[in-house]
């Protein structure tokens, strides 16, 4: 039980730090000295509606770079470590997701897309939408937002 407890904590630390890290690195006031992160970010956000996991995943260096601050968490518990990578793989599957064609209207997708097409300061977290509400960064997509964001995709 506790190694399950320690997994889901890791899990949801992660969370919070994507949230943090999507909030405040890519779209707040660090966004202006962390260049390289902030030019990856908006590219992503410029990108048109594309079809794949190559556009829409996390770099390459970007990868190394949680690595390396998640694997020290390894020395200290195994499963909270776990718990963290996992979050990593369920947000570039769920962001995959969000950005296909098929799929684009499931609610986190639309929740996500939201925060692509209407208004970037909302809609952080890409599918735990109850850290948004926690954070008053949450805006419930309605069928206005929805059409805003079939017309982007889709065109008019």
């Amino acid at each position: 039980m506790v190694a399950f407890l320690s997994f889901i904590a890791g899990h949801f630390t992660m969370a919070f730090l994507f949230y943090f890290n999507h909030r405040y690195s890519f779209h707040g006031r660090a966004a202006k000295r962390l260049r390289r992160w902030r030019r990856v970010h908006t590219d992503h956000h410029r990108r048109e509606h594309v079809e794949g996991w190559a556009r829409d995943m996390i770099p390459w260096w970007g990868w190394l770079v949680f690595a390396a601050l998640c694997s020290p968490f390894a020395l200290l518990s195994i499963p909270f470590a776990l718990g963290l990578y996992s979050y990593v793989f369920l947000y570039e599957a769920a962001h995959a997701v969000c950005h296909s064609f098929k799929w684009w209207s499931l609610p986190f997708s639309l929740h996500h897309l939201y925060h692509h097409h209407v208004d970037s300061a909302k809609n952080h977290a890409t599918f735990y939408t109850f850290i948004d509400r926690l954070f008053g960064t949450y805006h419930k997509v309605d069928i206005g937002d929805e059409s805003v964001i079939h017309a982007r995709l889709y065109g008019p």
